[in-house]
């Protein structure tokens, strides 16, 4: 029952950040990640609005999870940061980030 609990608990604390990913632009992003950073001042620099959310934090973790999880995206074991998410769609273990930050604007 305890274990139920936290479980509950976990899915509920991680739902309103899950809410705010359906719409603009959120990511999540890891210390010492230099995509990452990249992503991040590519998107300041370019004034382009976005939320993030680092996995450190285990509520961002969390609810990380849960995203990729309802996503229904294959990882195979592997989610590279930084992991973005556009109105709803989740991209992760981006292969050329350049591109792709692009096609943000």
């Amino acid at each position: 029952m305890k274990h139920l609990m936290s479980i509950t608990a976990a899915v509920i604390l991680s739902l309103p950040l899950y809410a705010e990913t359906l719409h603009g632009i959120s990511v999540y992003t890891r210390n010492g990640c230099s995509r990452c950073v990249y992503t991040i001042n590519y998107l300041k620099n370019h004034n382009i609005p976005h939320v993030e959310y680092p996995i450190e934090e285990e509520k961002n973790y969390n609810s990380l999870c849960e995203i990729i999880s309802r996503s229904g995206k294959q990882t195979n074991g592997i989610i590279s940061t930084p992991v973005i998410i556009k109105d709803g769609a989740v991209y992760f273990n981006i292969e050329n980030l350049e591109t792709f930050l692009e096609s943000l604007k």
